[in-house]
C-alpha cells in the first residue's frame, strides 16, 4: 500500500501507522473528521460501532455487519463498495455539512446506547434465556 501511495504521489497524505494500541485507536478516531470503512466484506461492524462511540461520523460500504449497525443518513452514510466515486461522495457529504455530521453522530450515539450498551445487551440475553427455558 505504501508503495502504491508513493508511486501515485499521495504518500504525504496518508499515515501508515502499523500496529497501534487500543488507546491510540480511540485517540485517532476521536481526532478524525470522518471514519471511512470501504470494506468489501465485513462480518460485524465493530469498527463502525467504535467510531460511533467516539463521536466520529461514519462513511461505510453497505456490506455484511455494517448494514446491520448503520442506518443510512441517520447514523452514518452508506456508499457502494469498490466504488471510489461513491466513497468520495460519502466523505464529501459529511465534510461539507458539519450540522448534518453532528446530527449523524448524535443519532449514532443514541442508537449505540439503546442497542449495544452492557445494560441493553444484558436485557436481550435475559430474553433469549427466558425463551429458551420456556
Amino acid at each position: 500500500m505504501e508503495s502504491i501511495a508513493q508511486s501515485t504521489g499521495h504518500r504525504w497524505k496518508i499515515l501508515f501507522t502499523g500496529f497501534i494500541s487500543d488507546a491510540e485507536v480511540i485517540a485517532l478516531m476521536t481526532s478524525a473528521d470522518v471514519l471511512v470503512i470501504p470494506s468489501i466484506y465485513e462480518p460485524f461492524g465493530i469498527v463502525a460501532l467504535e467510531g460511533m462511540a467516539t463521536g466520529v461520523p461514519v462513511v461505510a460500504s453497505q456490506v455484511g455487519g455494517l448494514a446491520e449497525v448503520i442506518e443510512h443518513d441517520r447514523t452514518g452514510i452508506f456508499v457502494h463498495p469498490r466504488n471510489p466515486e461513491s466513497i468520495a461522495w460519502g466523505v464529501a457529504r459529511v465534510l461539507s455539512n458539519s450540522d448534518h455530521a453532528r446530527w449523524l453522530t448524535q443519532n449514532a450515539r443514541e442508537i449505540l446506547h439503546k442497542t449495544y450498551s452492557w445494560e441493553a445487551v444484558a436485557m436481550k440475553t435475559v430474553e433469549v434465556y427466558k425463551k429458551a427455558v420456556g
